[in-house]
């Protein structure tokens, strides 16, 4: 089904007066938004946690399977922009580059990115300012014959060049080479 978010206003004796149930379908999705290839962006996107500010005027909504963030206008009732989170290179820090089963985290090489994936959220203010915060789940996404997610020992090298740098190749046929023994 399509995602969609539910704006429900309550009135002073607790009761709801209003229900305003709004999807994706006429909202811009930026091209950097993580939707599963060849699906319709109103169908992919999944809203899981909303924080409000602290005034009432707006709603975060984490669409965490996606990598973005729906921002809700409480005061007309609309989801005003979808924003993607982005991607963090790995360069330098300490990870597990290989599915070996034992715990070697080396400092990883250059172009291993991942996808900042919202979870929870809450919302404070500072200053006048509204802002949000949000744990970063960092799953990936499996549906039937379908995974957003490559191992790395899994890659082939592109035709001409390399799609890992050489320090991955090289901790990879390390590896492998330790498999075969």
């Amino acid at each position: 089904p399509k995602g969609s978010i539910s704006i429900i206003d309550l009135g002073e004796d607790g009761k709801v007066q209003t229900v305003a149930t709004k999807d994706f379908s006429s909202i811009a999705i930026p091209a950097d938004v993580r939707i599963k290839p060849d699906t319709d962006a109103a169908e992919d996107l999944e809203p899981e946690y909303v924080a409000v500010s602290p005034d009432g005027k707006t709603a975060w909504v984490s669409l965490q399977e996606n990598n973005a963030v729906a921002i809700v206008n409480l005061e007309t009732s609309e989801i005003s922009a979808v924003k993607a989170l982005g991607a963090v290179e790995w360069k330098d820090q300490k990870v597990d580059i290989v599915d070996d089963g034992v715990a070697n985290p080396d400092t990883a090489p250059a172009n291993i990115f991942a996808l900042y994936q919202p979870d929870t959220l809450v919302s404070y203010s500072v200053g006048g300012m509204n802002y949000f915060v949000s744990a970063n789940e960092g799953d990936d996404r499996e549906y039937d014959t379908w995974e957003d997610y490559e191992k790395a020992q899994d890659l082939e090298l592109a035709a001409g060049g390399s799609a890992l740098s050489a320090e991955l190749q090289a901790v990879i046929l390390d590896t492998d080479m330790k498999k075969l023994r």
